[in-house]
């Protein structure tokens, strides 16, 4: 079946592209591609590769906006002094995470904002999900745990004695 010419890469020709020798501009315009799609993860990589600190800001912009919900970009992007979020945008995406019900995300986000308040609010939301999760199942210890048929294990009805 033939793609069309605006098809983006399958996954082996994306990973020839970002580690091959492409050129920057053919790297920008693969990484608006992915951005158009919608798949900003594929996106930042293309243009990481092609070293484009503008895009990569852009992006950032973008998240910080609300257009994505893929706070964890930050985090990615963290990677690049240039594009790496000041404690105020990480108190921002923390902030965002924390009303979208995401309290892990906004706890690790307040800690990279140095906000200690922010983070223990934000655990204090975990630890109140977690107490309302039913108590976990016993686990298996052993195969033989399971018996012969990978059910229960055999019950033993009486004794020989109480033929």
């Amino acid at each position: 079946m033939a793609r069309s010419a605006d098809a983006l890469p399958d996954p082996i020709e994306r990973r020839v592209l970002l580690h091959g020798e492409g050129k920057a501009a053919d790297l920008v315009a693969l990484g608006e591609r992915y951005l158009a799609a919608g798949r900003l993860s594929d996106a930042a990589a293309f243009f990481e590769r092609a070293k484009d600190h503008g895009r990569l800001a852009d992006l950032k912009r973008r998240v910080l906006a609300g257009d994505s919900k893929d706070f964890w970009m930050l985090v990615r992007l963290e990677r690049n002094p240039a594009t790496a979020p000041s404690a105020d945008e990480w108190k921002q995406a923390a902030d965002a995470a924390l009303s979208a019900g995401r309290y892990h995300q906004a706890a690790t986000f307040y800690d990279k904002a140095k906000d200690e308040d922010g983070a223990r609010r934000a655990r204090e939301q975990v630890q109140a999900m977690k107490a309302e999760l039913p108590p976990p199942r016993p686990r298996v210890r052993s195969a033989s745990d399971l018996g012969p048929l990978g059910g229960a294990p055999p019950v033993a009805v009486g004794s020989s004695s109480d033929i």
